[in-house]
């Protein structure tokens, strides 16, 4: 879901930063300077979440019988599959023909 986040081809996340810039010129140019800072910085987030996550030491806060329920299975599901769809079919949200 990290690596979702991040403005990455064929992600859902790319096209939306692709259409939010190239709006933002029509709007104004002084716009463009902070959304490229705001897109760096959230990518560069994403990118130190995962591979602290996926690379780092484990937290001794850190409690893995939490993770292992029937709830954050179902969440994880329910969020995955529209955007597995939107990915799939980003005309429905975006109207382009």
């Amino acid at each position: 879901m990290s690596a979702i986040n991040m403005a990455a081809p064929p992600r859902i996340n790319l096209l939306g930063e692709i259409i939010l810039i190239s709006s933002s010129i029509f709007v104004s140019f002084w716009l463009i300077p902070g959304l490229s800072i705001v897109c760096f910085v959230s990518a560069a987030y994403s990118l130190v979440l995962y591979t602290s996550s996926q690379h780092g030491q484990p937290s001794f806060f850190f409690n893995y019988m939490n993770l292992c329920n029937l709830r954050n299975f179902v969440v994880v599901i329910f969020h995955f599959f529209p955007l597995v769809l939107l990915i799939s079919f980003p005309e429905l949200y975006t109207f382009w023909v």
